[in-house]
């Protein structure tokens, strides 16, 4: 198995294709990189910018390359002894688009098609339609105002005759039977009907990822699907072009463990981690095949560790006082949850709610349907992971019985049985469907409530609103780090450990400079008041809005960019934001007039005359240095955990990135490699580093160190124990260690935290355990000799004397 000692994740698309990534190779190896973690290569829709909506799975995407140009940097990383760890999309295809043969054969053919069991098409319901056909939610307006604006168009010059709507085609069958050009006519004899993307999402007979109905999801856990759907992916891996899988929404597929095996009975010797998000003390499942997950567990558990104790408390006050909120969280998430399913994913909770019903008829279907919804909106985690081949997981049935128990406080008016029921349901099912249907919605409906609408509609500290992350504080948020990587260190020692992705809200960095507000809430409440009185006297936008646009702008604000460029980037999230929100806009309802408001209010206070730049500047400035060291040492640790650590495009600069498409913009790899180069020519000290310290040379610095001395002992990082290290003295909390040991060689991970409250660790000292004791050590980032004096206590002072961070290697 060809296990990754670093991955560095790129976005490819017809912009950054293979020709470039092989361009880039030869510098990510001198970064010290050992894998490439390359976004989907399959064919995906032309002009894709991230290429998961997949058309064709049996081909490489034309746009990105030829196979030639794939087996040349394949070659070129396995004579640099580097590896491909591939992201692969199992759960869905893209079916808006005339290049996918699968589903147009489908659409010419119903259920007579090849291809018709390839995609989770309930068939039962479109024969129950009136006419029998499958909805297409893809038009803009009614079908009946898009033909009279001539926007669909019959196309007969090709040997399909199709219907044109902009840039897409839709096949057309029994033609022979029409006569004119009568589009209704037309429509009325085929298996599909075209509707309003509006209406039409009320009704899909398909399953869906999410709520992007051009993306249906497929039925991998069928053989044959999984065989066709995977024949290029398995043909890569036999050859050598790649050694590793990423796998995309795990939680998506039927059975995952089943698929997972399915895998690995393929190539028993493939890396995979999967994309799983980890909610409280959930964790993977042992029995699953697999290295671990894609890391926004620890990306979380690392985030708590810069988070000043019991500020949340604080600024939860200052965030309620300024908004009015009087919501506790709980309380917005079910409701996000409750909303979810009222206006975005009708179909798939009303096609919950009817398979539960046919298990339980003596309840109405509005009683089922109430009782679905309040049991999904306790949910704790994503979902369950209930087979017919296992019996019943403990797991999975303390879960089952957490959500019932919140069910019923959600809709106390329900009688007790239909509880009853739906637990019976579960521990003695009838048979599979409903739980197979349930298992498969939960996922959707938590994404979508909580990360894409609760986590905009709450945020104290915009930082914490991470993928999997809770709202809340850790009592000591060192103990949980160092019990969730000894917990890593024993099971999942070779899972990614993630701090940017293409996925987070929020760059690593930005999080970092976020998390310093913790550290002085009372001068944020001052700031954030003055800010509002100078400010939305000019235009009145939502406070909430207005609260969460000060914490980007602290988290985000750079001279290094035009502020034209910065102020359009500024509005296309916060315009995105407030629509995820779902509460003054959205996306179903956008409310234009208010959407305007917001951009010139935005605009407005970044205006190039505008007096704002210079109190954003100020106070960007006074707290600076303490976030560049939050980002540094979340380097360190990154790098020395057990795990893999993963790089995010370009992250080895200082990058200020918020959601998408925001952290998918190209990156400048030209500067990068200079920078590179200036760091092995020049060599400058340390010292320079941190007093230009605004360029990222000094980021740069700290990662290509720590992957050097990973690459040196890959045993040490890949199989060492952990061990985390005791601290003492009046400046304790201010200092994170452990450390790392294997075959002889023992390593000592020391950073500080917290760095606008410590800038000096006077008697304060870290405990080394008598059998690791040594005389001397070496710091790889300070490069120099450390003599501890044949004392097991280590003066932090000493170690932090430039740079409070520590790579120390024991003689």
């Amino acid at each position: 198995m060809s296990i990754p000692q670093s991955t560095y994740r790129l976005q490819l698309n017809y912009q950054f294709p293979l020709k470039q990534v092989n361009e880039v190779v030869s510098y990510l190896n001198h970064l010290g990189v050992s894998t490439l973690y390359l976004s989907p290569i399959l064919k995906a829709r032309t002009k894709s910018s991230h290429c998961y909506d997949v058309v064709d799975p049996t081909q490489l995407n034309p746009e990105l390359g030829s196979p030639t140009e794939l087996e040349h940097l394949s070659s070129n990383l396995h004579q640099l002894r580097m590896s491909i760890l591939l992201d692969i999309v199992p759960n869905h295809m893209c079916i808006n688009s005339s290049e996918n043969s699968w589903w147009n054969d489908l659409l010419v053919h119903g259920k007579q098609s090849a291809y018709a069991n390839y995609f989770d098409v309930f068939w039962e319901e479109v024969s129950q339609a009136n006419p029998p056909q499958l909805t297409l939610p893809f038009l803009g307006q009614t079908l009946q105002e898009e033909i009279a604006q001539k926007h669909l168009i019959i196309n007969d010059h090709s040997k399909q005759i199709s219907l044109k709507y902009h840039n897409q085609f839709y096949p057309i069958a029994n033609t022979k039977q029409l006569a004119g050009d009568d589009i209704f006519q037309l429509l009325s004899k085929q298996f599909y009907c075209l509707k309003q993307w509006k209406e039409g999402n009320k009704e899909l007979q398909y399953r869906r990822f999410f709520d992007v109905s051009e993306l249906a999801c497929i039925r991998v856990e069928d053989v044959s699907v999984f065989e066709a759907t995977h024949q290029k992916i398995i043909e890569w891996l036999n050859k050598g072009t790649i050694q590793g899988l990423r796998v995309d929404h795990i939680d998506g597929l039927n059975d995952p463990s089943e698929y997972l095996n399915r895998i690995y009975d393929k190539r028993k010797d493939v890396y995979i981690v999967v994309e799983k998000i980890l909610i409280g003390n959930e964790t993977n499942r042992k029995e699953w095949k697999l290295q671990g997950t894609t890391g926004y567990d620890f990306l979380n558990e690392l985030n708590q560790l810069f988070i000043y104790p019991d500020s949340f408390e604080k600024l939860t006050s200052i965030f309620n006082s300024f908004t009015q909120n009087t919501l506790p969280l709980e309380s917005i998430i079910i409701n996000s949850k409750l909303q979810i399913m009222s206006e975005i994913m009708i179909p798939e909770t009303q096609r919950l709610a009817r398979v539960f019903h046919r298990e339980a008829p003596q309840f109405s279907f509005e009683t089922c349907l109430e009782a679905m919804k309040a049991f999904i909106a306790a949910f704790p985690v994503y979902r369950t992971y209930f087979s017919k081949n296992q019996k019943n997981c403990a797991e999975d049935i303390s879960i089952i019985n957490s959500a019932l128990k919140g069910a019923q406080n959600i809709a106390p008016h329900m009688t007790p049985d239909i509880w009853q029921t739906i637990e019976s349901s579960f521990i003695h099912p009838k048979n599979f469907e409903f739980i197979s249907v349930f298992q498969k919605t939960t996922g959707p409906i938590m994404a979508k409530g909580v990360e894409d609408t609760a986590l905009y509609r709450f945020y104290p500290l915009c930082s914490m609103n991470e993928v999997g992350g809770e709202l809340s504080q850790e009592n000591d948020s060192t103990e949980h780090f160092h019990k969730n990587n000894c917990y890593r260190c024993t099971h999942f020692p070779q899972g990614l450990l993630a701090t940017s992705t293409h996925d987070t809200k929020r760059s690593e960095d930005v999080r970092a400079r976020i998390n310093v507000l913790s550290e002085i809430p009372e001068k944020w409440h001052t700031k954030l008041f003055e800010w509002n009185n100078t400010n939305n006297s000019k235009l009145s936008i939502e406070p909430e809005h207005e609260y969460l646009l000060y914490q980007t702008l602290v988290g985000t604000w750079t001279t290094t960019y035009s502020i034209e460029n910065y102020s359009q980037r500024i509005v296309d999230y916060m315009i995105k934001a407030v629509k995820e929100e779902k509460k003054v806009t959205s996306w179903i309802n956008p409310n234009i007039y208010y959407e305007n408001l917001l951009m010139q209010f935005i605009k407005d206070l970044l205006s190039s005359n505008s007096i704002f730049l210079t109190e954003i500047d100020n106070f960007v400035q006074s707290i600076r240095i303490p976030a560049y060291y939050n980002s540094l040492a979340q380097v360190l640790l990154k790098c020395t955990s057990p795990g893999v650590p993963d790089l995010y495009q370009g992250s080895e600069l200082w990058i200020y990135d918020l959601v998408d498409p925001d952290n998918r913009r190209l990156v400048d790899f030209v500067t990068r490699k200079k920078m590179l180069a200036l760091l092995d020519e020049k060599k400058p000290s340390l010292a320079q580093m941190i007093h230009e310290i605004d360029n990222g040379l000094l980021k740069m610095y700290v990662t290509t160190t720590c992957l050097s001395l990973r690459n040196k002992y890959p045993d040490l990082y890949r199989t060492g124990n952990y061990v985390p290290l005791q601290v003492i003295g009046p400046m304790k909390e201010g200092v994170v260690a452990f450390l790392r040991s294997a075959n002889g060689v023992t390593t000592i991970t020391a950073t500080g935290r917290f760095f606008s409250k410590y800038s000096s660790w006077e008697h304060t000292q870290i405990i080394i355990p008598e059998e690791y004791n040594s005389n001397e050590g070496y710091d790889h980032i300070h490069k120099k000799n450390v003599n501890f004096n044949k004392s097991s206590k280590i003066e932090v002072s000493e170690l932090f004397q430039q740079l409070p961070l520590v790579l120390m290697e024991l003689s």
